[in-house]
């Protein structure tokens, strides 16, 4: 199912295909059984259970602000960027479906916290994704011939290939012949910099050829040292608050994905968004060869912002999703230990038998956010409770899309206002 959430994004749901058919249809005034929290929605309610230690080398944390979310290693390093006590950017890892990919809800989150703290680039950025296809605040795409997303389908929850696909969960693939694709920055992105660095990762595969440039001429990337399946790594940089990734294929290497950052320190927010995505797709990537990835980013803070399209599922079991949180929770562990964690609870759907799916899987993974010592936060409340996305279709202009599924950029962006409220962004 496609569906359009305005400028010209389009982002779909999908299920298992052992999922029965299920689509969301705009709910009579009647909502479905409350999910876990039904508190007002102003501030949004927030539960988190009391964090892990730090590792024995890092000092006390501040206490988090009056009101805040639990999550003292991000408060801390948030408060010394604020003081110019910090050099290295603060990095948010967010983990989630098309609510994530589309970059609105996201976005939204990224401005509210770069107001205070500054802009340190748009981090994770995807290569060789059209860019009617995928978005990326501060970023323009271009792609020239075809271009494949492996796997197929790419939100699957079971083991594709090798499973090794990157931080972003896919592979961009030349469909034929010789393809090309860029990512350009825009200044916005980064105003303060004066410097850009890129860092590329890609795996050559089998007589697969790629050339890349940022400025000046183009580097023949290479597959060494030999390693089967291993995930490479090559950096450029580029001068100005701006620039520009070009990149020329032949054969079918594998691009996946390329990260960006300023010089100048500050937030800097990678969105890990798959349409369709459900916590399962992201276990079935390879474990060593994902948190390797994710240990590179070195994240103040990752998020977990799944559940949409587990509701499609007709008998829902918490400890299912509890178990499956756990694993993905797990993977976040040991790839950034000194790293808080944040689930968001899914935002509401319209269709009176989603109310009581949903709840389930809050439940499930408020279990295991609880056991990883991760803060949870409630899209659902913060939206107003049960049955606020036919409300919110109601309204002139709406903040709900026609598909009961999604928002339109109103209500992304007032879901990020109110979560970056919460991450501190107004104190």
């Amino acid at each position: 199912m496609l569906v359009g959430v305005g400028l010209g994004v389009a982002t779909c749901m999908a299920r298992e295909p052992a999922a029965p058919h299920v689509l969301a249809t705009p709910a009579p005034s009647v909502a479905g059984p409350p999910a876990p929290s039904t508190s007002a929605p102003d501030p949004p309610p927030t539960e988190s259970a009391a964090p892990p230690p730090a590792s024995s080398s890092a000092a006390p944390p501040d206490p988090p602000p009056k009101g805040a979310l639990a999550l003292p290693r991000f408060y801390a390093a948030s408060r010394a960027l604020a003081r110019a006590e910090r050099k290295e950017h603060v990095r948010i890892v967010w983990i989630g479906d098309s609510h994530t990919a589309a970059d609105l809800w996201t976005g939204a989150v990224r401005a509210e916290l770069t107001k205070r703290l500054g802009a340190g680039g748009p981090g994770f950025v995807h290569v060789g994704w059209a860019e009617n296809k995928y978005r990326h605040d501060g970023v323009r795409l271009e792609t020239q011939e075809k271009w494949s997303v492996l796997p197929v389908p790419y939100p699957t929850t079971k083991r594709a290939g090798d499973g090794v696909y990157g931080l972003g969960g896919v592979r961009l693939v030349p469909a034929s012949g010789d393809a090309r694709a860029s990512v350009e920055v825009l200044a916005s992105a980064t105003p303060k910099s004066t410097k850009l660095t890129w860092e590329l990762a890609y795996r050559l595969g089998d007589g697969g050829e790629v050339r890349a440039a940022v400025e000046g001429e183009p580097a023949a990337l290479t597959d060494e040292p030999k390693g089967a399946g291993a995930v490479r790594h090559h950096r450029f940089t580029s001068h100005g608050a701006s620039g520009k990734l070009v990149v020329a294929t032949r054969g079918r290497p594998e691009l996946l994905g390329v990260v960006v950052e300023g010089d100048a320190p500050g937030v800097v927010l990678d969105t890990l968004g798959l349409n369709g995505a459900r916590v399962g797709t992201w276990t079935a990537r390879d474990d060593a060869a994902w948190t390797a990835e994710l240990a590179r980013r070195k994240p103040s803070l990752v998020v977990v912002a799944l559940g949409t399209n587990e509701s499609s599922d007709v008998a829902p079991r918490s400890e299912r999703y509890e178990a499956g949180a756990d694993e993905l929770l797990s993977r976040v562990a040991r790839a950034a230990p000194d790293a808080d964690c944040l689930v968001v609870l899914p935002m509401d759907r319209a269709g009176i038998e989603f109310g009581p799916r949903l709840a389930v899987i809050s439940l499930g993974f408020t279990a295991a956010a609880k056991k990883h010592g991760c803060a949870t936060w409630s899209a659902l409340s913060a939206m107003g409770g049960p049955g606020s996305m036919t409300a919110w279709s109601r309204e002139s202009p709406p903040r709900a899309a026609p598909d009961g599924v999604h928002l339109t950029p109103k209500g992304y962006r007032y879901l990020g206002e109110r979560l970056a409220r919460d991450l501190g962004a107004e104190d």
